[in-house]
C-alpha cells in the first residue's frame, strides 16, 4: 500500500496504521503532472517501525535523505559508499540530459551512454551487495529494484537465506519470483532461443 504526505513549510505530519507495510512517498510541489514540478522521497514502513527521516528535498537532483531505524540503519551504514554516490551521479547525469535534450551536437547521445554506464554499475552494486549479504533485508530490498525478467533474477533469489525469503519483503519477493519462473519458462519454451 502507498501512503502519501504533502511537504508544506519544509515539514510534514503523516499517521501510519499498523495494519500493514507502506510504502511512504513524501511529495515536495503541488503538480505531479509537470516535469521538474514535483520532487518526492519515497521508503518502506513495516508494522511498529520508529524512523527518523531527513535531508534535502531539490526539484532537479539528488536527494540527500537520511533515514535511521529499521533496516534502513543497516542500509545507510553498509551500502554506502558505491551505491548512493552511483546514485548520485544518475542524478547528476539525469539533469545534464534535460538540459541537452534538444542540442544536435551528440552532447545528448554522449550523457545517454554515460547513465546506461552508471546504470550497469548501479545493478553490478546491488547484485555484489546480495550476494555478500544474504542475510539482510537490504538485500531484498535490492532484489524488488532488479527487475524480474532479468535472466539472473532467480539466481540471485536463491542466494537469499530463507529468513529473508520469509522476512519483510516477501509478498513483494513472491509476487517478482512468479514473474520470474513466468519469464524463464517463456525463454525455455521459445524455439528460437540459442540458449536451449
Amino acid at each position: 500500500m502507498v501512503k502519501y504526505a504533502q511537504l508544506s513549510d519544509g515539514k510534514t505530519h503523516i499517521d501510519i496504521p499498523q495494519d500493514r507495510a507502506y510504502v511512504v512517498v513524501i511529495l515536495v510541489g503541488d503538480d505531479i503532472t509537470k516535469v521538474n514540478s514535483t520532487k518526492y522521497i519515497e521508503f518502506y514502513y513495516f508494522p511498529e517501525d520508529k524512523l527518523e527521516v531527513y535531508g534535502d528535498l531539490v526539484t532537479d537532483g539528488y536527494n540527500d535523505m537520511v533515514i535511521k531505524g529499521g533496516f534502513y540503519d543497516e542500509f545507510f551504514a553498509k551500502a554506502l559508499p558505491t551505491y548512493f554516490e552511483l546514485d548520485k551521479r544518475y542524478w547528476e547525469l539525469l539533469k545534464a540530459s534535460r538540459a541537452n535534450s534538444q542540442s544536435a551536437d551528440g552532447g545528448a547521445v554522449d550523457i545517454a551512454f554515460r547513465m546506461r554506464s552508471n546504470n550497469e554499475k548501479i545493478n553490478i552494486a546491488k547484485k555484489f551487495y546480495i550476494l555478500n549479504n544474504p542475510t539482510s533485508e537490504v538485500s531484498a530490498m535490492f532484489m524488488i529494484h532488479i527487475t524480474p525478467v532479468a535472466p539472473e533474477f532467480l539466481t540471485l533469489y536463491s542466494h537469499l537465506d530463507d529468513s529473508v525469503k520469509n522476512g519483510k519483503f516477501k509478498e513483494l519477493l513472491s509476487i517478482y519470483v512468479q514473474i520470474a519462473e513466468q519469464m524463464e519458462a517463456t525463454r525455455n519454451n521459445n524455439p528460437n532461443n540459442n540458449n536451449k
